[in-house]
């Protein structure tokens, strides 16, 4: 094993599949739109175009989330090649923003190897892989959020608030039935003679054919 890949600290390649994490749409959808908000609000240094992350570097971490990842395992592991072609730059602009999305925490990656079949006077070696990523929302960003926007309504909040929404429909139905039971009787009359006009235009019994 060389002294460069001793250095970078790599693991094996399978051992890397029990890193990846699945992720859903909407945790992906989320982390999206906290890098957005934070390229854009963020204070620019002096001298420089862009905040902490230009639109190129979103363009990079889109690319991770929407193409190259698969969510239910959270498999990401393409190659620079791979990404510098989905995103039409070249390969050191791809290492520019990989790095600059590590140093903001939206990312984070692991070396890879996987044994050779040539061996040498040092043992079996090994060859270098491409990285595996695992995509993340920064502490800091979701704090920066959550000062700014709020925290977010909670999953179980969101359901309460739905069932809450159903049940407030059904009472005032009743309510609407019990003061005005002629039009709530219509109105059922209407809707079942719709049904057995649609049974009898859609019924395979019903169909007549020429002679």
């Amino acid at each position: 094993m060389s002294a460069a890949l001793c250095m970078s600290n790599p693991r094996h390649a399978s051992a890397v599949d029990r890193w990846f994490k699945p992720i859903t749409k909407g945790e992906v959808v989320r982390i999206m739109r906290a890098a957005r908000h934070w390229a854009d609000d963020q204070p620019r240094k002096r001298g420089e175009r862009w905040g902490p992350l230009s639109p190129i570097d979103l363009k990079v971490l889109e690319t991770l989330l929407f193409k190259a990842m698969t969510w239910r395992s959270g498999q990401l592991d393409w190659s620079y090649v791979q990404i510098a072609a989905a995103v039409k730059r070249s390969k050191q602009t791809v290492a520019r923003s990989l790095a600059r999305l590590k140093a903001e925490g939206f990312i984070e990656w692991l070396r890879r190897f996987e044994p050779a079949e040539t061996v040498n006077e040092w043992g079996p070696q090994v060859r270098q892989m491409t990285n595996a990523y695992r995509v993340l929302l920064p502490a800091k960003v979701k704090a920066w959020l959550e000062r700014r926007f709020g925290p977010p309504v909670p999953v179980d909040h969101e359901q309460a608030r739905a069932a809450r929404a159903a049940e407030l429909r059904e009472m005032a139905a009743q309510e609407w039935a019990i003061r005005y039971p002629e039009a709530t009787e219509k109105a059922a009359r209407e809707a079942e003679a719709e049904r057995e006009s649609t049974n009898w235009t859609h019924s395979p019994d019903k169909v007549f054919h020429k002679r």
